[in-house]
């Protein structure tokens, strides 16, 4: 990747070799690593030895050997995906109609191109402090049409209508709005998006022309409609010829919610009843997002066997898959779905198919508006999107992942523990804390070697990992300590857990385990003052003999009385 070979990269180092292009951004790492602080997936740029400047991502962190202090650093080549980024955004900027996604209420919206700020004439920041301005921007004889609108949104999950917005210099426009809401595989709302196409010159030649019929007039209406139509499409594959997404949607549910609304939602309601975006995971396809989704729709997705479904064709094919009826589908048919066409497009990548985008269409309804061409560069397209989706979530996972153990790491608990206590507060739910540190480890290291002591930290980690609940965090906090996150759980509990983990670890090595318990009360202290007290429940059993389990108090009578501890000892 940065055309040095092993033996340049061996005779020197990563600042040796003169690999940043920003001097500042290097010496900036160097004082990180010499603090004892890990550097993790920062975006960097970085010069090949040829000259090119590459845009990597970098990891670094130290690890100590006897007396040598080592640096283990790793650059991750993110060049194609960050220029792909901005070539996305600025498509985004340019198409000629607004795409936009919200959270369910639509106070906070999460994606949206340039043209919104065109056609609306304010900012999604003025929206976002005021919702009412959604409805105060329709023009009021056109209010009940949004209004009306919006409560089939709500009802149905889609929704389109027409109607006026007025700008705020007075100025009226007319747009075609077309919302949806994004689901996930079980059918639960997950965001809403949305579509809205500026039509005012359309519904003015349309004013301007009624009453007016010949048969040029009619073709030239048509030679209009397939233009609108070619345009369209021109504008949505711009979009996702630099959808990559990477660095913009950020994973692989992003860029399929994404791709439903600006697929879905650009066409007619009567044409596309409901969609489904599927990825290939484990030689399978799993459901991803959906939209328009009933119950039978999302049991026949579920129940569909690889080969017999038109979704299973499409990958085993890698092509377009188009049928006016799916009466032979076997999924649909032990779901009793009604009869209904549908266009299923492979989402192709550089080596093979990563998933499909289904659509589900009325019965007999004609797929011209969705030529062959239009559909397979469209489903390539998104296939690049979603392959560098995957990537990063790869990098993202390793970058959140104890290398040695295979558990989390100290940045991946940071941020669980930080949801953790913001929902603990708001619903009023304890947790606890479990710091687990290995009774003499150093001795195993110095007696039997390093590599002796990461089999002991992997079999801990195994242990540990089997032991907790899918919905407990479980942590290399660093050297030979563990931490574990047990949500829901008060102290008396989270004992109990200790307790299994303090035996089934007695296999591979003695520990010493501190118990801390977060509620309201002692909120106050927060994440920080958690970690304080069960470190000092660890540190009081390693002083009161090792291998055993110490409860903090509570913070408040901690505070009033600092030497009281529980004292449990399990090696009695």
């Amino acid at each position: 990747m940065t055309g040095f070979s092993r033996e340049e990269a061996l005779a020197s180092s990563s600042t040796g070799l003169r690999l940043w292009v920003d001097e500042a951004d290097r010496d900036h790492m160097l004082a990180e690593l010499r603090a004892g602080r890990a550097v993790v997936a920062q975006e960097h740029s970085f010069r090949r030895k040829t000259g090119e400047v590459i845009i990597g991502v970098f990891s670094a962190q130290t690890l100590r050997l006897d007396n040598e202090v080592l640096v283990l650093s790793s650059i991750t080549d993110i060049t194609e995906a960050s220029r792909s980024h901005t070539r996305f955004k600025a498509a985004l900027s340019s198409l000629n109609y607004v795409i936009w996604s919200s959270s369910l209420c639509g106070t906070k919206v999460l994606d949206v191109n340039a043209a919104f700020e065109r056609v609306y004439g304010r900012t999604t920041t003025e929206f976002e402090a005021n919702p009412g301005l959604w409805i105060e921007a329709v023009h009021p004889e056109d209010r009940s049409v949004a209004g009306d609108s919006a409560t089939r949104l709500s009802e149905t999950g889609r929704a389109s209508a027409e109607y006026r917005i007025v700008r705020p210099e007075g100025a009226v426009r007319w747009l075609a709005d077309s919302k949806a809401f994004v689901c996930d595989a079980q059918g639960n709302r997950r965001r809403m998006g949305g579509v809205a196409r500026d039509i005012t010159e359309y519904k003015l030649g349309e004013t301007n022309s009624k009453g007016v019929s010949s048969p040029a007039g009619d073709a030239a209406h048509e030679l209009q409609a397939e233009g609108q139509i070619l345009r369209r499409h021109a504008d949505l594959l711009r979009l996702f010829e630099t959808m990559t997404a990477l660095v913009g949607a950020k994973g692989v549910t992003a860029v399929l919610d994404i791709a439903l609304i600006c697929v879905v939602l650009p066409l007619a309601t009567d044409l596309v009843q409901a969609a489904a975006a599927f990825f290939m995971e484990g030689g399978a396809l799993r459901l991803g997002a959906t939209i328009g989704p009933s119950q039978a729709f999302l049991e026949a997705q579920c129940n569909s066997r690889s080969g017999e479904s038109p979704c299973g064709q499409a990958v085993h094919t890698g092509e377009v898959i188009a049928s006016s009826t799916c009466t032979t589908d076997g999924g649909h048919i032990r779901c009793q779905m009604t009869p209904h066409g549908c266009v299923v497009i492979p989402l192709v990548g550089r080596q093979a198919v990563l998933g499909v985008l289904c659509l589900n269409l009325a019965t007999d309804a004609g797929s011209s508006d969705l030529g062959p061409w239009f559909l397979r560069s469209l489903g390539a397209s998104i296939g690049m999107a979603l392959e560098n989706a995957q990537l990063y979530e790869q990098v993202e996972r390793l970058s959140l992942v104890d290398p040695v153990t295979g558990l989390s790491n100290r940045r991946a608990y940071d941020g669980v523990v930080a949801r953790v206590l913001a929902n603990a507060t708001r619903i009023g739910e304890p947790f606890s804390l479990l710091m687990i540190d290995c009774d003499h480890f150093k001795e195993i290291n110095d007696r039997l070697g390093h590599l002796a002591g990461d089999r002991v930290l992997k079999e801990a980690a195994g242990i540990i990992a089997r032991e907790i609940r899918e919905v407990d965090l479980a942590a290399r906090f660093g050297g030979d300590e563990f931490i574990v996150l047990l949500p829901e759980l008060n102290s008396a509990q989270a004992h109990v857990v200790a307790q299994r983990l303090w035996k089934g670890l007695q296999q591979v090595t003695r520990v010493s385990i501190g118990v801390a318990q977060w509620d309201n009360e002692s909120g106050q202290a927060g994440q920080a003052g958690l970690l304080r007290r069960a470190d000092e429940a660890l540190y009081r059993a390693k002083e009161n003999g090792r291998n055993r389990i110490e409860v903090a108090p509570m913070a408040s009578r901690a505070e009033n009385h600092p030497a009281r501890l529980k004292l449990h000892n399990e090696g009695e």
